[in-house]
């Protein structure tokens, strides 16, 4: 995979790893609270919802707790969690082309094209930030070179 030094260009690997950690954590928050007001009467649905918030406000802790220890292994669960999402991402892409296959430009919105594409991305791109920051912590625990620099 992609190994980046720089997160959008410019920024340490390490901040990447505090804002994608800090935006997830705020998004499970609110998450978790829509999903209160939602589904207050639905039990079911309650619990496997906030089974789902609490698991990804815990991986994006895991995340944050990661970068702020460089302890690869904290920072696995979320990489794991990065890649179920691809793949969610992929079926969903999977069925908007199914979908637009069988009935046609008509049947969906140009949003639904727009949301998928944009979250294919962003997931990439996370992926690829994440993947670097537990090799490059991985590397630094075991001394493999790679982005360990000798002066």
């Amino acid at each position: 995979m992609i190994r980046l030094h720089k997160f959008l260009c410019c920024l340490k690997l390490e901040i990447g790893g505090y804002l994608i950690g800090w935006i997830n954590l705020f998004a499970s928050l609110l998450a978790f609270h829509y999903t209160l007001v939602e589904l207050g009467d639905k039990f079911f649905q309650l619990i496997f919802s906030l089974t789902g918030v609490i698991f990804y406000g815990v991986v994006s802790f895991s995340l944050l707790n990661g970068v702020k220890k460089r302890l690869h292994i904290l920072v696995q669960p979320y990489k794991i969690f990065c890649i179920l999402t691809f793949i969610v991402i992929f079926i969903t892409t999977t069925a908007v082309v199914v979908k637009v296959s069988l009935y046609g430009w008509k049947i969906i919105e140009v949003y639904h094209i727009l949301e998928v594409v944009l979250g294919t991305i962003i997931n990439i791109y996370t992926l690829i930030v994440v993947d670097s920051l537990h090799k490059k912590f991985r590397d630094e625990k075991f001394h493999r070179g790679g982005f360990i620099r000798t002066i």
